[in-house]
């Protein structure tokens, strides 16, 4: 069942594992849209280190056996699966304690190379459980390539002992 809004680029839904009761969020989409959707699937491996602290826990894409026709947006044929990241902050009050969670979950992705250029609160859930800002939506992001860390060179050291 849709679980929200229709973006852009794709709509939520509540995806629920009947047999065990586990409830996760698909970002269905349609075929038309999905090479742009999949892309996100690529940012979320970028991303891993940072799952369940900065952004939900991705757990992959699916093709779907049926098709879900929605009314204004099209057949959805294609999911990214997520864990359950939290609820939108797009109707709380963004208080400097809220701000401050969002910087740091953004630094967090961007510590690992991922701008994400489309930060808004309709891309932002909080997640009560964990106490954090998990950011989502990432169908513009730019990649900047991480500094690579150099060691020192042996004839350098050499030079500040003289």
């Amino acid at each position: 069942m849709p679980l929200g809004y229709c973006g852009a680029y794709g709509v939520p839904f509540k995806l629920i594992c009947a047999k065990y009761g586990y409830v996760v969020v698909g970002k269905g989409t349609t075929s038309g849209l999905w090479k742009e959707v999949s892309r996100e699937a690529q940012v979320y491996q970028i991303l891993q280190k940072a799952q369940a602290s900065a952004v939900p826990v991705f757990l992959g894409t699916i093709d779907l056996a049926k098709k879900k026709n929605l009314h204004g947006v099209g057949e959805i044929r294609h999911m990214l699966v997520m864990g359950w990241g939290g609820d939108s902050i797009a109707t709380m009050e963004l208080t400097p304690g809220l701000l401050r969670d969002i910087h740091k979950s953004n630094k967090d992705i961007e510590a690992l190379g991922i701008v994400h250029e489309d930060l808004r609160p309709e891309n932002v859930l909080w997640n009560e459980e964990l106490g954090r800002a998990l950011i989502i939506d990432f169908h513009r992001p730019t990649l900047r390539c991480r500094p690579v860390l150099k060691r020192p060179r042996e004839d350098a050291k050499r030079l500040r002992v003289l």
